[in-house]
Formats: C-alpha cells, sequence, structure tokens
C-alpha cells in the first residue's frame, strides 16, 4: 500500500479489489494489519 511517500506490506484475511477503502487495525513490526470498513 502507498501511503504518502513510503510503501508499507499489508496483511488482510479476505482478498479485496483494488480500491476497496480499508481501515488499520493492528500493527506488526512493519506490517499494516487491515480490514475493509
Amino acid at each position: 500500500m502507498n501511503l504518502g511517500d513510503t510503501t508499507w506490506a499489508v496483511r488482510c484475511n479476505e482478498d479485496l479489489p483494488a480500491g476497496t477503502k480499508i481501515v488499520v487495525i493492528d500493527v506488526e513490526g512493519i506490517i499494516l494489519v487491515v480490514k475493509a470498513c
């Protein structure tokens, strides 16, 4: 995921299509854990 000028690794428990709005629910080291809004 690109956020500002940084690229983040992202993990989600489901496949999401590109453009899906997400919310960050946790951070595991340098990985953002997300879910659909």
